[in-house]
């Protein structure tokens, strides 16, 4: 669990989650905060989905917060029971 507290932090996401949305639909991505929570998941605010072309007028998508499902706490359980 301390492994896991020490990668997955607000930083790591952020630069994942650009990368992948850069990769995949060629748009850049914001977002204001970013919360980790061991039984909540992934939390962000005020993700933006910036336009990437001259001419479209404003940004694809605006959200005031997005909620992964992660728990850590139950992925860390699940593995240490597996190891028995």
């Amino acid at each position: 669990m301390l492994y896991a507290k020490l990668t997955l932090t607000p930083e790591k996401v952020r630069q994942t989650l650009a990368a992948e949305v850069s990769h995949y639909l060629r748009r850049d991505i914001s977002c204001k905060e970013i919360q980790i929570g061991w039984l909540g998941g992934i939390q962000l605010k005020g993700v933006i989905l910036h336009k990437s072309f001259p001419w479209e007028e404003d940004d694809i998508l605006a959200c005031p917060e997005l909620r992964i499902q992660v728990r850590l706490i139950l992925c860390c359980l699940e593995s240490c029971s597996l190891r028995k």
